[in-house]
């Protein structure tokens, strides 16, 4: 029992990191390919700090902490951020 996953993600997702998977394949989405949007679209502008967030449960106590930027240092707080835009137009990624 204690070698169980407690979230099932090992059943759940059967990826083998050797072979190549299109959504981490970077080719396929080369930076100077135009994207055409018809409508509102959503453009991250920074992305959260990998480091070990989780979500917690109401008994499990108040938060631990905000979630800091990707470019977020000591002295230099940032915090990840995002652009609504409601016009179609073209972006260049």
């Amino acid at each position: 029992m204690a070698d169980d996953d407690p979230y099932g993600t090992g059943q759940m997702f059967h990826l083998n990191p050797a072979l190549p998977h299109p959504i981490f394949n970077t080719e396929l989405y080369a930076p100077e390919m135009p994207l055409s949007t018809d409508g509102p679209y959503l453009q991250i502008l920074e992305q959260p700090k990998q480091r070990g967030f989780r979500f917690r449960y109401v008994c499990e106590g108040p938060s631990h902490g905000g979630l800091p930027g990707a470019s977020s240092e000591k002295n230099k707080k940032s915090y990840p951020q995002v652009k609504v835009s409601l016009e179609s137009t073209t972006l260049t990624a």
